[in-house]
C-alpha cells in the first residue's frame, strides 16, 4: 500500500460544517455507459461509469447544467423535475 508521499498527492481543503452523512439521499443515480473489458486475469468484465448526485450537494444552476449534460439542453426532463 502507498501513503500520500510516496503517490505525492495533496490533501484537499475542507471546512467547518454541520452537514451530516445521514442528511444525504441518493437522487440521481445514472450509468452513463458500458463496456466488456479484459481484465488483470485474462478474463473479461464489464466496465460501467455511474453518475451519483446527492441532495444538497449542488445548487440549482449545477442541477440544470448536469441535466442538460446528461439528457438534452433544455429537455423535458429539465422543465419537470421541481429539484434532484
Amino acid at each position: 500500500m502507498h501513503n500520500m508521499q510516496q503517490l505525492d498527492l495533496t490533501p484537499l481543503e475542507t471546512h467547518e460544517t454541520s452537514w451530516q452523512p445521514s442528511h444525504a439521499r441518493l437522487t440521481l443515480n445514472v450509468t452513463l455507459d458500458a463496456m466488456i473489458v479484459p481484465s488483470a486475469s485474462g478474463a473479461a468484465r464489464v466496465d460501467t461509469a455511474h453518475l451519483v448526485v446527492l441532495d444538497d450537494f449542488i445548487g440549482e444552476e449545477e442541477r440544470r447544467e448536469l441535466l442538460d449534460f446528461i439528457t438534452e439542453p433544455g429537455g423535458r426532463a429539465c422543465r419537470a423535475v421541481g429539484s434532484i
